[in-house]
């Protein structure tokens, strides 16, 4: 028994000598003390991941505690960095709407590429852009970019890419001076106007062309030359350098006819094209034709007793109507040196200075001679500066007649200058 007794642990002899209710006693103490221990480091871990998170909530990730991360909304700041990582500074950063046709703040970067936006929209794009190349972020939400141990906004700028080619006709001779754009593909078409043009280039003498894209991408390329058909295409970039070949097709000559104000042809009016490169004289009909060279310029007709027709682009494979405006006239009074009747006196249109934008026609032009006998009235004229000859003719034996100039008479289109009074000498018979 005693050889029993002895392999027993210190905790059955103390039990059994104590008897049973002290035993439980001593179980129920320890269990206490391990779960204090126990809720003791959960109110640890607690506290710690409460610290890290700053007071804000620790998302879930799958049922997991996310520890490593934190999340918080974007802060406005970012860097810009080369192609090859290095920071670039002087780059001009845009906050732009997610269509990118509106901006809410510009910002420059640092010397070490940082840049700050003092209040950031719920959705954007962000627009870098510097000689070493352009950058444009897709549409963002400022609550999902939430990264913590980097800058919130990394734009790395892509080289841009060298476009050149060339333009020629169907016949493959070169097209000089064609006029090249270069947009974004996914512009508003509705939109698009000279602001959303990236690059511009005018062909040389041997139809040669460069254009400088941004970036890698798809681009519309509008075309245009005197006398081609204009052409737009989108364009594929992928490397530093792209080159392709444009070819135009011509026009035909434009017809067209000059009419007046109630819409009646009119001959011998005066049309000029491209800035006055091109004049010529309509016909008995009121027709004329341009040629095919004077595509895509404006046309304006001119006459000597009417205002001059709005301007018209003159469009291949179109007709072109132009009509012309009410003129002016003057109306006066002549008078001998008494303010009496003065017989037999004719009067007519001596110079002619045009207004502003209108065409100096010849003085032949305005030789028409009224007779008048107190009052007269010059109407249908151009607008312009006037002057005017009262005279009366000699007699049968052929003496000098008498007259007199009236210079500096304006007329404006569609009124009538009032007011000339001319007086006109006494004739001897008379006095």
């Amino acid at each position: 028994m005693s050889a029993t007794v002895q392999s027993h642990t210190l905790p059955e002899r103390v039990g059994r000598s104590q008897g049973p209710h002290a035993q439980v006693g001593a179980r129920v103490g320890w269990a206490a003390r391990v779960s204090l221990k126990w809720w003791f480091g959960v109110l640890c871990v607690g506290a710690w991941l409460l610290l890290a998170s700053k007071g804000e909530p620790v998302p879930r990730r799958e049922s997991v505690l996310a520890v490593a991360e934190v999340a918080r909304p974007f802060s406005g700041s970012g860097r810009v960095l080369s192609a090859e990582g290095t920071p670039v500074s002087g780059a001009s950063v845009t906050l732009q709407s997610p269509d990118g046709d509106a901006w809410y703040e510009r910002a420059v970067t640092q010397p070490d590429g940082r840049f700050t936006f003092r209040q950031v929209p719920p959705h954007f794009r962000v627009l870098a852009r510097h000689d070493l190349g352009e950058v444009r972020s897709p549409v963002l939400d400022a609550d999902e970019l939430v990264e913590t141990r980097s800058d919130p906004l990394i734009l790395v700028l892509v080289a841009p890419v060298e476009f050149t080619g060339s333009v020629v006709d169907s016949k493959g001779d070169a097209v000089a001076h064609a006029q090249l754009s270069l947009s974004p593909a996914g512009s508003n078409p509705e939109a698009r106007d000279v602001s959303t043009v990236r690059s511009w280039a005018t062909s040389d003498e041997q139809g040669r062309f460069g254009l400088i894209a941004p970036a890698p991408g798809e681009y519309l390329v509008k075309l245009w030359a005197p006398g081609f058909v204009p052409r737009e295409m989108l364009v594929q970039l992928s490397g530093a350098f792209d080159s392709e070949r444009f070819e135009l097709s011509p026009f035909s000559d434009v017809r067209g006819v000059v009419v007046n104000p109630d819409g009646r042809p009119l001959a011998n009016a005066v049309v000029l094209a491209c800035d006055g490169a091109t004049e010529l004289v309509t016909a008995a009909d009121g027709g004329f034709v341009l040629p095919v060279s004077t595509v895509g310029c404006t046309a304006v007709a001119h006459h000597p007793e009417f205002s001059a027709s709005p301007a018209a682009v003159i469009r291949g494979g179109h007709g072109l109507r132009l009509q012309l405006s009410s003129g002016g006239a003057v109306r006066g009074l002549v008078t001998d040196p008494s303010g009496g009747f003065a017989p037999d006196v004719e009067v007519q249109v001596t110079e002619y200075r045009p207004a502003e934008d209108a065409y100096a026609f010849p003085i032949e032009r305005f030789s028409q001679t009224r007779r008048v006998l107190r009052e007269f009235r010059l109407g249908s004229l151009a607008p312009g500066t006037y002057s005017l000859r009262a005279f009366r003719r000699g007699d049968d034996e052929g003496s000098g007649s008498l007259a007199v100039d009236v210079e500096g008479i304006v007329v404006q289109a569609g009124a009538t200058t009032r007011g000339v009074h001319v007086v006109v000498p006494a004739t001897e018979s008379s006095e």
